[in-house]
């Protein structure tokens, strides 16, 4: 073959692929804009969950077309045979126009109203609901019971076994931050530096269930769950590991998630936010009073976080997509 024709087939295959990668990457690129997003749960329309002997299941209310929605993040204390709470509870408010971000984090004693069960801690929802209605049924009222609370839509969910997600972080290097203050990791006996440092999964799990030791107790724990999801997303969005998302979503799927995420819309997020600025994200914690009440779940009187009902209705206005 002549050298002059070997060049043009080579050049062929080159704009062919980039062809190719361009045509996929503007795909993707566009999923939040051509496709519908489900609404999974809305306010005030729970039904009783299905006994045992039917197969329980989320219901899409609608769909529709959103520039922002909102996401729920679970992460459960156990997922063996055991019923599971929710020790970390966040409610997500993604604005794809906007490239924005707000994050709300909900205490673990957060007292909430259930239906049919009365008064009692929002993170005993999930272990409700798994009760009656195996893990779907778990997921569902911690959605409702989420989305009551807040007067909101929500619109996707992302479980996550907490102990489970060690592997995930291991299988990326470990994650990059910054404490401004030593912290006492009580379990494994380890202070961590008030310094920036490179954590691996089990380290990032201690810090996340991290609470005896923090002057503010749950509350300094819920700002470290914030720390570390914030440093394991810009990690993700980074160039290196952007291209290797589809192996790390089947990672994850198989070993810590559980989400009513498309793998397209995973990725379709991640190269949307791309670069993300970091003033670009919003954190607040739901203000309230400690009070104790009765809990009809345990039978028991319990530490309750009463919020202050007027500050959680203005921040769902200002924060999330209703």
């Amino acid at each position: 073959m002549k050298p002059w024709i070997k060049l043009i087939v080579g050049l062929s295959i080159i704009l062919t692929i980039s062809g190719l990668y361009s045509y996929w990457y503007f795909k993707t690129m566009q999923s939040f804009e051509s496709e519908n997003i489900p609404i999974l749960i809305t306010p005030n329309t729970y039904a009783e969950i299905k006994n045992d002997e039917e197969e329980p299941d989320l219901t899409y209310f609608e769909e529709e077309q959103l520039k922002s929605f909102n996401v729920l993040i679970l992460g459960i204390d156990d997922w063996d045979n055991e019923i599971s709470r929710t020790d970390l509870m966040m409610l997500i408010n993604i604005n794809t126009k906007n490239k924005q971000v707000n994050i709300i984090s909900i205490p673990r004693d957060t007292g909430v109203e259930i239906p049919s069960v009365g008064y009692t801690k929002i993170n005993h929802a999930h272990s409700i609901g798994e009760a009656k209605g195996g893990n779907e049924g778990g997921t569902e009222l911690s959605l409702q019971t989420t989305s009551d609370l807040f007067q909101t839509k929500i619109h996707y969910y992302l479980k996550v076994n907490i102990e489970g997600f060690k592997n995930f972080v291991d299988s990326i290097g470990g994650i990059d931050l910054e404490l401004t203050q030593p912290v006492k990791l009580s379990f494994i006996k380890v202070t961590l530096p008030a310094e920036k440092q490179n954590i691996d999964g089990n380290l990032a799990f201690e810090l996340v269930r991290e609470r005896y030791s923090l002057p503010d107790g749950d509350f300094g724990r819920q700002k470290h769950h914030y720390l570390v999801l914030k440093e394991l997303v810009y990690k993700l969005l980074s160039s290196e590991y952007l291209i290797r998302l589809p192996e790390l979503i089947k990672t994850a799927r198989n070993d810590v998630v559980d989400t009513n995420f498309k793998d397209r819309e995973l990725i379709s997020l991640a190269w949307l936010f791309k670069g993300l600025a970091k003033e670009s994200i919003n954190y607040v914690q739901i203000p309230g009073r400690s009070e104790y009440h009765p809990d009809p779940t345990i039978k028991a009187t319990l530490y309750y976080w009463v919020p202050d009902m007027d500050k959680v209705n203005e921040i769902a206005r200002k924060y999330l997509s209703n």
